[in-house]
């Protein structure tokens, strides 16, 4: 739903208007593109933490609905810019490797998380904010 409803948008708002660029050169629409994929940064390395510190339920679904609509924009944002950036003949190759690192990265991540979380119970946490704020 939020790659339907909401990315498209997003990213077209991101890419012309006055507060995501800087001048109207060429470099300008992919500006407005990486400011919103740092803004879903922030709010997916934010809410995570938040989500997992509150006592509310109410308040941690409130929080997660955030962080799927972030994560289907930065879905969307990052294939956007991967068909850009390749060739026409390359474009489906681009999404399909795209596609495949993710669902291994689905495999992997939470026998990852497991490991850690035996180290800490927020090691899992922790890394994946320290993750968000290095991208």
């Amino acid at each position: 739903m939020s790659q339907g409803l909401v990315a498209k948008p997003a990213l077209k708002y991101a890419e012309n208007h006055r507060f995501f660029r800087r001048g109207d050169g060429p470099g300008a629409s992919t500006r407005g593109t990486a400011v919103l994929l740092c803004l879903c940064c922030l709010v997916l390395g934010l809410g995570r933490v938040y989500a997992t510190l509150t006592t509310s339920v109410s308040t941690m679904y409130k929080v997660f609905f955030w962080l799927v609509l972030c994560l289907g924009i930065m879905n969307t944002v990052i294939a956007s810019a991967a068909t850009r950036l390749a060739l026409a003949n390359e474009v489906g190759g681009v999404l399909g490797l795209l596609e495949s690192t993710e669902k291994v990265s689905g495999l992997f991540g939470p026998a990852l998380a497991g490991a850690l979380s035996r180290a800490h119970e927020m090691a899992p946490l922790a890394a994946v904010t320290v993750c968000y704020f290095l991208a």
